[in-house]
């Protein structure tokens, strides 16, 4: 397999991004001494935890500019632009649908569902289903691929339509509690297989501690015959009407998720890659500026910068998924 010895440029990207968002926390722990302090003692030689070289085949995942993703819009423009107006028609004509991710995040997810050909997809949790939806017609485009999606509601089954007509790709619906079917509702060779792992659970402390433990250090744990990679994207990993460093530790304010992972990150650097974030709050405006102008410039579509209301976010000008790939090596460190 071919790689890239790029360890320096790769440490310091990371190192900052982890860096930033736990002296944020620090911050608020400082100023709320009856608050539960979490871990906030970053590595600040974070590099040297992480492997000497990473995939070149892999790192171009790594989307942290306008620039960066523009090919990818040219290259799946016709598709998304396809895929955008079923799914308005979707979230406009049913309102019992929830379409509360904008289209920028869904859009993402899907040309990196594409480039990364998955076998096997996890999806926690896809409540009405707006995110399946938009991984079945990835998968669709494949022409292959099993997406598992987890979640105590009832299979979304409209969503099942989008692939009737394709006999190659499958859907599962594990309805329950997701801390009780994963992993044992898949298969060995599915497990295996999980290619792409989707966050969007209810955002509190506890069960986001769960999924860091549970779904990110159980794929870190598995022994592979080769290298591996997961791609992976939280949403909500922080929601940007609520500042991050005002996030109390212990509460339900969904930012807290936002800390949970950030600190799993630090603590395993060694197995991430190409993380990578747009929020609006995060970068105030200036990124997804310029990444809404390439959209617009590439699909003909534009976002709409005013609230509509917590059941229409999906013309949002924003994108409020963290993004990263689990990398396990076939040996351990």
């Amino acid at each position: 397999m071919a790689f890239l010895g790029i360890q320096n440029g790769f440490d310091f990207i990371l190192a900052n991004f982890v860096q930033s968002r736990f002296a944020e926390a620090a911050a608020y722990t400082s100023n709320n001494p009856e608050s539960t302090p979490l871990n906030v003692n970053v590595n600040k030689n974070i590099g040297r935890h992480l492997a000497a070289e990473i995939e070149t085949k892999w790192d171009r995942f790594l989307w942290k500019t306008a620039e960066d993703i523009q090919p990818f819009y040219a290259k799946y423009s016709d598709e998304l632009n396809h895929v955008r107006a079923l799914g308005d028609a979707w979230c406009t004509n049913d309102t019992k649908i929830a379409c509360i991710s904008t289209f920028v995040e869904m859009e993402i997810l899907y040309m990196r569902l594409r480039e990364t050909q998955p076998k096997v997809v996890i999806e926690a949790c896809p409540n009405s289903g707006w995110s399946t939806f938009w991984i079945l017609h990835a998968l669709k485009a494949n022409g292959h691929g099993h997406s598992h999606s987890f979640d105590k509601s009832a299979k979304p089954i409209k969503a099942g339509h989008v692939i009737a007509d394709s006999p190659s790709v499958k859907w599962t619906h594990h309805q329950g509690d997701i801390m009780e079917t994963f992993p044992s509702q898949l298969t060995e060779e599915e497990l295996n297989d999980v290619d792409y792992v989707f966050i969007d659970m209810s955002h509190f402390k506890p069960l986001t501690l769960w999924y860091v433990e549970n779904i990110f250090g159980y794929f870190t744990r598995r022994t592979y015959a080769q290298d591996k990679v997961i791609l992976v994207g939280v949403h909500d990993v922080y929601n940007h009407w609520y500042p991050l460093c005002k996030a109390a530790p212990d509460s339900s304010d969904p930012s807290v998720e936002g800390l949970v992972v950030y600190q799993w990150i630090v603590e395993n650097a060694n197995f991430v890659r190409s993380a990578f974030e747009w929020s609006k709050f995060r970068h105030q405006g200036s990124r997804i500026k310029e990444l809404i102008e390439v959209r617009q410039k590439v699909t003909g579509k534009d976002c709409d910068a005013g609230v509509h209301g917590i059941m229409n976010m999906r013309n949002w000008c924003d994108v409020l998924t963290l993004y990263f790939n689990l990398h396990v090596p076939s040996k351990s460190y």
